[in-house]
């Protein structure tokens, strides 16, 4: 069976669930997520390939710029750059709940969503 579902949701519970509903009981035999948010199992690398010295863990990391590219990006200036590395709120409009914020380089800063004031947005998740 394959199932697409949200964070929280617990996938034995719903087998435990569901073997009730008809009547027999249920249980895994396995459970493997094939993707997570952005991330499929096509990007990942067999745990041998980590182990120290074989170079493929430091190859492997995903740069900051590239996370979470289902979030909006707003770009900020350089004193914006610095309010955001204290988790101060800065100006900035946000259609959506949560955005990213990267500098005029295109460097991901923080995860922001909206501020306290209208038209503002407060740095959550800083990463500098």
């Amino acid at each position: 069976m394959r199932l697409i579902c949200s964070a929280g949701f617990y996938v034995r519970s719903f087998a435990q669930s569901l073997g009730e509903k008809v009547g027999t009981g249920a249980c895994l035999e396995a459970l493997r997520r094939t993707r997570s948010g952005d991330f499929s199992l096509d990007e990942a690398l067999p745990l041998e390939r980590l182990v120290p010295g074989a170079g493929a863990a430091v190859e492997a990391l995903i740069p900051l710029d590239r996370l979470l590219p289902s979030l909006p990006a707003i770009s900020v200036g350089d004193d914006a750059r610095s309010r955001v590395s204290h988790g101060q709120e800065v100006e900035g409009a946000a259609g959506a709940e949560w955005v990213r914020l990267m500098d005029s380089h295109g460097c991901l800063l923080a995860i922001a969503k909206a501020g306290s004031r209208h038209g503002f947005l407060h740095p959550a998740v800083v990463l500098i």
